[in-house]
């Protein structure tokens, strides 16, 4: 109840500050476990591309974030799932991996940071090892206009959520080799996510990001 009610309030601030534009919505599958992996640049990432689709999710914040107050219970009720920064954190990827066993909906940044600049960095392999321990389909997903938000709420540029063709893992796994099986799957994503922004830059979508 508190999701979908946070939810409909951020489909009306987002389209109206910050004129979000949403591409490619139906490639999220309806139902079923499934995997979003995006580009992150701002802290409120979550929140746009959360309202660019109906289905619930689940995402991955900073564990230090559940102690602020107020903030840290909100988040923990949206859904959040913390995690620690500057190592593999295999608590953190085991609740993934649980709510995607009960086809859920996963939010995950590959490069495993923000990127303020909006140019795409190295990608860390979680996302290739969530994905191929689950067998879950991942949807690439380019957000822009982000990295430098205010510019967006002043109509100087628009935040972005953009969809692309979801990609199916099994071809990706390499028998006996698990740590080339999660490589090969993260760099696919990494390269969905370029093609995305590519065509973003040649619809005229990333004015507000500097172009890599």
């Amino acid at each position: 109840m508190l999701y979908r009610t946070c939810w409909w309030i951020g489909v009306f601030l987002t389209r109206t500050f910050f004129r979000l534009r949403v591409i490619g919505a139906e490639q999220v599958p309806a139902s079923g476990r499934v995997i979003l992996a995006s580009n992150h640049c701002c802290y409120a990432d979550p929140v746009f591309i959360g309202v660019s689709t109906r289905r619930v999710l689940h995402f991955l914040a900073k564990r230090e974030a559940f102690d602020w107050f107020l903030f840290g219970p909100l988040i923990r009720r949206l859904n959040a799932l913390p995690i620690s920064r500057g190592a593999a954190d295999l608590k953190a990827l085991s609740s993934v991996e649980k709510a995607l066993r009960r086809e859920g909906t996963i939010l995950m940044f590959p490069e495993g940071t923000r990127r303020k600049d909006g140019r795409l960095g190295p990608a860390k392999s979680g996302v290739g090892f969530v994905a191929a321990r689950t067998h879950a389909p991942i949807v690439p997903v380019y957000i822009s206009g982000t990295a430098r938000v205010l510019l967006s709420m002043l109509g100087w540029g628009r935040v972005v959520v953009h969809f692309g063709t979801p990609i199916q893992v099994e071809a990706f796994i390499v028998p006996e080799n698990h740590r080339e099986t999660y490589r090969r799957i993260t760099d696919e994503v990494m390269r969905r996510i370029a093609e995305i922004k590519a065509s973003n830059v040649r619809l005229g979508f990333c004015s507000t990001e500097i172009r890599s």
